[in-house]
């Protein structure tokens, strides 16, 4: 008989698999945060929320990135900096922004974008960029960029 107490491997997968859907449709809150995690919030938090990385990329000594598939955390000196969203999330701003929105919308929400190694604003609330996809026509969001200003 198996104690209560423990988990098996696989009930522990399917609690994280749930637990990170739930996330995924955390709002996106410009210079605030996004995937329930705050900008400044520690790697103890990001761990405690999304578990272990898929993968982590050391950029410099002070600065890494964390990988979870639709979400990927930037990391200084053991605090989040930046937070980008990519296709699969599913939470918006409260404007209704989120991936797959047009430009168009985008502009009509936030005004017109700067090029800074993604799409700026330039206005409040400030932190929060985009990257589009290459159509011409009609291009949509497919990544989101979340920091503080």
């Amino acid at each position: 008989m198996q104690s209560k107490c423990i988990q098996t491997f696989s009930e522990v997968e399917v609690n994280n698999v749930k637990a990170h859907a739930d996330l995924l449709e955390s709002p996106i809150l410009p210079n605030k945060g996004a995937a329930g995690v705050r900008v400044r919030a520690t790697t103890k938090a990001v761990t405690d929320l999304w578990g272990e990385p898929t993968k982590v990329e050391q950029i410099r000594s002070d600065f890494v990135r964390w990988e979870y598939d639709q979400v990927w955390f930037w990391l200084k000196a053991g605090k989040v900096d930046q937070i980008a969203v990519y296709v699969g999330y599913r939470g918006r701003t409260k404007e209704g922004i989120g991936i797959g929105s047009t430009r168009e919308h985008v502009e009509r929400v936030f005004g017109p974008l700067t090029w800074d190694g993604c799409w700026l604003i330039e206005c409040p609330p400030f932190g929060i960029g985009f990257d589009f996809t290459s159509s011409w026509t009609d291009p949509l969001v497919s990544g989101i960029y979340i920091f503080r200003e």
